[in-house]
C-alpha cells in the first residue's frame, strides 16, 4: 500500500522517473516562494540537465490551474497520464490539488479515471531551473524532480 501511495503520488505530477534520492534539499532558490516564478511550462529533466524522453510537463498557469501530462513517444507501449487541477505557493511549497486525474496503460488507447489525493512539494527555482522535493515513502529520504523552463 505505501508503495502504491508513493507511485500515486509521483505520478499526479507527472515524476514517475527522474526522481533522484538524496538526504538534503535542494539549496535556496531565486524565486522560492514567488507565485510567478513558478507560472510557465516545465520539462522534466534528469540531474545533469538532460530532457527525459517520457515527455513529462507541468503547466502552472497564473490563474491558478494545472496541468501534468505524460506523453512518451507513441511507438512505445508506455503508461500515460493527464492530471489537472489547481495550485496555490505558501512560502517555499506549492500545493497542487488534482481536479480530474486519468491514466492510460495501453499507450493512450484507453484512459481511467482515478482519485488522487492533494499533495504539498517544497521547491525552488534557480534560474530556469525547478526543483521539487517529495518524500519517498519506504525510507523516508528526499526525492529531487528537476525541471526546465520551456
Amino acid at each position: 500500500m505505501r508503495k502504491l501511495s508513493m507511485v500515486a503520488v509521483c505520478v499526479m505530477i507527472g515524476l514517475l522517473a527522474g526522481c533522484d534520492s538524496s538526504s538534503s534539499s535542494p539549496s535556496g532558490g531565486d524565486t522560492a516562494g514567488d507565485v510567478t516564478g513558478l507560472v510557465g511550462r516545465w520539462a522534466a529533466t534528469y540531474k545533469s540537465g538532460a530532457i527525459q524522453p517520457e515527455n513529462k510537463i507541468l503547466v502552472f498557469s497564473a490563474n491558478g490551474s494545472y496541468l501534468a501530462t505524460q506523453t512518451p513517444p507513441l511507438t512505445e507501449n508506455y503508461y500515460f497520464y493527464r492530471d489537472s487541477g489547481l495550485w496555490v505557493v505558501s512560502h517555499d511549497t506549492v500545493k497542487i490539488s488534482s481536479l480530474s486525474y486519468q491514466v492510460s496503460d495501453d499507450s493512450g488507447k484507453t484512459w481511467v479515471s482515478r482519485q488522487v489525493d492533494s499533495i504539498s512539494l517544497p521547491y525552488s527555482i534557480t534560474g530556469s531551473r525547478l526543483i521539487l522535493v517529495g518524500k519517498d515513502t519506504d525510507n523516508g529520504s528526499d526525492l529531487l524532480r528537476y525541471y526546465v523552463k520551456e
